[in-house]
């Protein structure tokens, strides 16, 4: 394991891991703070951050249903990667699960890997995706690093922290057919991102001040209450 990084067991669940989120950045709120996420944006980050935001995704019924099949699903999905990977030939052990890395450098980024593997005698992150027949066409050929951008996002995100060369994606496409792709460290996009999320969190998390807002939605989270002065 690289000495540059620190390990944090993890696997918390209800208010208390909402609230360490709260200390950092992490894999789910990077995608929204660089703009391709479909679930949040930056002003909804910038709630949780500065705890302004009490509700959580699990509380909207659609969420919660998607959230508890990927929940359910992850242990078999990582097995079903295994087994693809040791059947095209690959060297394959599972070193451990869910562990949480606080970046050494700014210690406001972290990330949570779904799994680690010795792949071929090379420690790699592995991120675990159940994915509905429908939303297959958002991602690329097997084998390919081509998953949905705000995956690549999160992917390169716990890559910086972990200093490691490669994560590899299981994607489960429904209940049997699973998908590994291949994401290599690309230096130059995770210093970018990590120029990013530093702004985000030094001009808008430290200071207390949110981001412009984007669309209608982050109009409304920003200014919840009508004044009464508009005709």
């Amino acid at each position: 394991m690289n000495d540059m990084t620190q390990p944090v067991a993890t696997g918390e669940t209800g208010p208390g891991t909402q609230q360490q989120r709260r200390k950092f950045i992490g894999g789910s709120d990077v995608a929204a703070i660089m703009g391709v996420s479909p679930w949040k944006s930056a002003v909804e980050v910038w709630q949780d951050k500065t705890g302004r935001r009490t509700d959580d995704r699990a509380d909207d019924p659609a969420i919660a249903k998607v959230l508890s099949r990927g929940k359910r699903w992850e242990p078999i999905a990582l097995e079903m990667l295994v087994d693809e990977l040791h059947a095209r030939g690959h060297a394959v052990e599972l070193i451990g699960r869910s562990n949480r890395y606080i970046d050494t450098e700014l210690d406001f980024l972290a990330c949570e890997i779904d799994a680690e593997l010795s792949l071929d005698g090379e420690l790699v992150n592995v991120e675990i995706k159940t994915v509905h027949p429908f939303a297959q066409k958002k991602w690329g050929e097997m084998d390919t690093d081509e998953v949905p951008i705000e995956y690549a996002a999160q992917v390169m995100h716990g890559l910086g922290i972990t200093r490691r060369r490669l994560c590899v994606v299981g994607c489960l496409i429904g209940a049997d057919n699973m998908i590994p792709y291949f994401v290599e460290n690309d230096a130059e996009t995770i210093a970018a991102m990590r120029d990013k999320c530093t702004q985000f969190w030094r001009g808008h998390i430290e200071t207390d001040t949110p981001p412009n807002a984007l669309d209608f939605q982050d109009l409304r989270i920003l200014f919840p209450k009508d004044n009464g002065t508009q005709k």
